[in-house]
C-alpha cells in the first residue's frame, strides 16, 4: 500500500472508531460495507478494506454470519490497541469508562513500580532521576511559555518515558510491554492538554516520589507512590469531565 494511503486508511479507522467510541454508531448496527465505504469517503477499495481490518483488529466491528460486519458492544473492544486509543483520546470518556481504565492501569502500574524497585539497575535509578530532572526543566515552557505545543508535546513524551522505563525496570518484558502500552492509552492528554500550574507540579512531584522510592529499593514504596499518582489522575480526570460537562469542548480543539 502507497504511504498516502496508508495515511488515508489511518484517518478513516479513526475517524470512523471515534463514531463507535462515542455512541454515535450503536452497538449492533449493521457497519457500512467495503463499497459503501468507497463511496462515502472517496477512498480506494484497498484503503477501505485496510480501514476495516483496523476495526476488526482493535475489537470495534466483527463479520457477521452473511458477510455483514456488525458494531461490537464495549465488551469486545480491545484497550490496548492504538487505533482505540488514538478513538478514545478524542472522544470525551463516560465516567464508568474512566474508572475503569484507571483501574486498569492501578493494577498494572502499581505492580510494575514494586518490581521495579527489586529488579532495577543502577542505569535505570539515574535514568528515572533524568527524567525527573528534565521535566522539571519543561515546567516553565509549559506553564509560562504561553503553553507552547512542542514543549508541552515535550512534557508529555519525557512522563510516558519516565512510565516506561519503569516498566523496563521490572524485570518482567511481558508487563513491561503491557504496562507501556497502557499507560500511552490510559493516562492520555485529556488532562494533560489543558495541564495548569498546579497539575503539572502535582505530577513532577509525584514522578519524584516514585523515583525517590525506585532509588531506595522499597518495593512497598514504590507500589505506594504509584497508587497515589493513578489516584490522583483518574480524580484529575473526573474533574476535567464535569468541567466539561459545564462547558464542553470540541474534541478537536482539546
Amino acid at each position: 500500500m502507497a504511504e498516502t494511503e496508508v495515511r488515508m486508511h489511518e484517518r478513516l479507522a479513526v475517524a470512523l472508531a471515534r463514531e463507535i467510541v462515542a455512541g454515535r454508531m450503536a452497538e449492533g448496527s449493521v457497519f457500512p460495507t467495503g463499497d459503501q465505504l468507497t463511496r462515502t469517503h472517496g477512498v480506494s477499495r484497498t484503503v477501505a478494506r485496510e480501514t476495516l481490518q483496523a476495526l476488526a483488529t482493535a475489537g470495534l466491528v466483527r463479520v457477521a454470519h452473511g458477510k455483514r460486519t456488525i458494531v461490537n458492544g464495549i465488551a469486545e473492544w480491545r484497550f490496548l490497541d492504538l487505533l482505540l486509543q488514538r478513538a478514545m483520546q478524542s472522544e470525551r470518556l463516560p465516567e464508568k469508562l474512566m474508572r475503569d481504565l484507571y483501574e486498569a492501569r492501578l493494577t498494572i502500574e502499581v505492580e510494575t513500580a514494586r518490581r521495579c524497585a527489586i529488579h532495577a539497575s543502577d542505569g535505570t535509578i539515574q535514568t528515572l532521576k533524568v527524567l525527573v530532572a528534565s521535566a522539571r526543566d519543561q515546567v516553565d515552557h509549559v506553564v509560562h511559555g504561553g503553553r507552547d505545543p512542542s514543549a508541552l508535546t515535550d512534557f508529555i513524551e519525557l512522563d510516558r518515558a519516565f512510565h516506561g522505563t519503569i516498566g523496563d525496570g521490572s524485570g518482567n518484558v511481558v508487563l513491561a510491554r503491557i504496562a507501556r502500552d497502557a499507560h500511552r492509552g490510559l493516562l492520555t492528554s485529556w488532562h494533560l492538554i489543558a495541564i495548569e500550574p498546579g497539575r503539572v507540579d502535582a505530577i513532577l512531584e509525584q514522578h519524584r516520589a516514585i523515583a525517590q522510592e525506585i532509588g531506595r529499593r522499597n518495593p512497598d514504596g514504590a507500589a505506594e507512590a504509584m497508587r497515589r499518582h493513578v489516584n490522583w489522575s483518574l480524580e484529575d480526570s473526573l474533574r476535567e469531565l464535569e468541567q466539561a460537562d459545564v462547558a464542553p469542548t470540541p474534541a478537536d480543539a482539546r
